[in-house]
């Protein structure tokens, strides 16, 4: 009996160690995963910190689509809109218009992002670019209708 004892102890305690080392196993993969993930979302921050606005922006405009889908799904039971009153077009437009107004304000608020101000510098560029290659263009004595057409 006593012989029977031990060989049930002896077993236990192998057992309970195979336990044991299975739940340091798992506890270290945990632990490897956490450190991985918190490692590259530092470096994200680090990323996102070197690039400011940039990256905010990229972020921003990454979401946007997805945002604007979920804005116009409910717009997919609409059949037919039908508008009362003078210049239904142009209210439509003025109503579409104050709506984007109010949209980008929230996002000015939560995100800190000025969309408008971004779009408007964006623009900005382009047409600065623009400038200034039609005035290369003229100074290198090339008619910009050549080029447009």
């Amino acid at each position: 009996m006593k012989a029977e004892e031990e060989t049930k102890k002896y077993a236990m305690g192998h057992e309970a160690a195979g336990i044991r080392t299975k739940g340091v196993a798992e506890a270290e993969a945990i632990r490897a995963k956490a450190v991985a993930e918190a490692e590259g979302i530092e470096k994200k921050a680090e990323a996102m910190a070197k690039m400011g606005e940039a990256a905010v922006l990229e972020m921003y405009f990454d979401a946007l689509p997805e945002v604007v889908k979920n804005a116009a799904a409910p717009l997919n039971n609409v059949d037919r809109i039908t508008m009362y009153g003078d210049g239904n077009s142009s209210k439509l437009m003025k109503d579409i218009m104050g709506t984007v107004v109010q949209v980008t304000d929230g996002l000015k608020e939560s995100t800190g992002v000025d969309l408008q101000a971004v779009l408007a510098g964006f623009l900005g560029g382009k047409v600065a670019n623009t400038n200034t290659t039609n005035t290369n263009i003229k100074n290198n004595g090339i008619n910009n209708q050549d080029i447009i057409e």
